[in-house]
């Protein structure tokens, strides 16, 4: 975005941009970061839980996590 000002060129006029990870910093960003939230903590749980119980047949270790779309200004 720091790149994008220098060039003179507008957010979200000119170009859009997304981050991902949403980060604290993101909100705080000018103008406000767009990004993809990821539900982390879920994500670690289940992580632990794959290690810790024993593995069965089938799909066992494999899990789904939606993304979320935070929608600030920079689209």
């Amino acid at each position: 975005m720091w790149a994008l000002n220098a060039h003179q060129m507008a957010i979200p006029d000119a170009v859009a941009v997304i981050g991902f990870d949403d980060t604290p910093m993101a909100a705080f960003a000018h103008p406000p970061l767009t990004t993809v939230r990821q539900p982390v903590a879920a994500m670690g749980m289940a992580a632990a839980e794959l290690l810790i119980a024993p593995a069965t047949a089938g799909n066992a270790g494999q899990r789904l996590f939606p993304p979320e779309l935070i929608e600030r200004q920079t689209t």
